[in-house]
């Protein structure tokens, strides 16, 4: 176990979190080559891409984190595993929803309502 801000973190499931984390960015990189490869466009390089892609590793961890898919209890079983990934899913992507048109509509300098 690993004490991190006054908490027992099982050292595996730190393990996990951390590989998962990378998982997410390396799925979000690779989705995007796979997108711009299928339009025919050229990706470029990836430092053009990392305040997104981390903000897609970012917000998918936390909401990873907020349903509790890290907790001991929830590994245990595989059903209340996915069904945890599933919310977490949803959550996420609500989240990056929000904050990229929020970002977008900033960027543009349009009224909102």
């Amino acid at each position: 176990m690993i004490r991190v801000f006054k908490h027992y973190v099982p050292t595996p499931l730190l393990v996990l979190g951390l590989l998962e984390f990378f998982v997410l960015i390396a799925s979000a990189e690779l989705g995007w080559r796979v997108r711009v490869y299928q339009i025919g466009g050229q990706p470029g390089s990836v430092v053009g891409n990392i305040p997104e892609i981390l903000t897609f590793g970012v917000v998918m961890y936390v909401a990873y984190l907020a349903v509790g898919a890290y907790q001991a209890s929830a590994c245990r079983s595989v059903r209340e595993s996915i069904s945890r990934v599933m919310v977490a899913s949803g959550v996420g992507l609500v989240g990056l929803s929000v904050i990229f048109f929020w970002c977008r509509l900033l960027r543009s300098g349009a009224q909102c309502c």
